[in-house]
This record gives C-alpha cells, structure tokens and sequence, in this order.
C-alpha cells in the first residue's frame, strides 16, 4: 500500500491510497475495495494486462489513512499494524514553503 502525495494548486493538497492487486496482496485488496464500496468513498480502479489498481482518496484526513492501512494491513493480511509494519517516507515537506502548501502560516 502506497500514500501518494499530490498537490493540484496552491492550498489544494491531500493523499491518494494506492494498491496493486497483486498474489501477496490480494487479500488487502479485496479487504479494501469492500470497505470503500460499503462506506461510499471516492475511488478508481485501473486495470492492464498484468495489473489491477486501486486509488482511494483520502484529502486530508489522516484518520481515514490509518483506517484504510489497518483495514488493508490487520483485515486484509492479517498482520498487526503497530507490530508488523514499518511506515517508509519519501519526499516529506519538511518546512511549510507557501507556493506548494496555499498555507501561509500552518
């Protein structure tokens, strides 16, 4: 599972969840995709020759992102979340720089 970052236009900002269907993660995707269809959230799915995708709009909400990786992670892998999975950040905004953010002071 990814947490995409995009930035559409200054203050337009938020995170998209991706997940492809793959054999190791079949079991999170179907746990995932029936979750969102349940609760009505905006999402896509793509699907190629070799891939199925599934994108799931999170905006801002940070509790939705942790409701989505528990969901995909304990429900869908039968892992535990605090235990079992290590977060990987890339490409971070560490400083508010107003162009990108829209948000002058956070």
């Amino acid at each position: 599972m990814d947490f995409v970052k995009y930035i559409k236009a200054p203050g337009n900002i938020g995170l998209r969840a991706v997940v492809e269907k793959t054999v190791q993660t079949d079991g999170a995707y179907a746990s995932l995709l029936k979750s969102v269809n349940q609760r009505g959230l905006e999402c896509f799915t793509t699907k190629s020759k070799q891939l199925e995708r599934l994108e799931i709009e999170v905006g801002t909400d940070t509790a939705l992102a942790e409701f989505l990786a528990r969901v995909a992670f304990e429900d869908g892998l039968g892992l535990d979340l605090s235990r079992d999975v290590v977060g990987f950040y890339d490409l971070v905004l560490m400083r508010n720089a107003p162009r990108l953010t829209g948000v002058e002071s956070p």
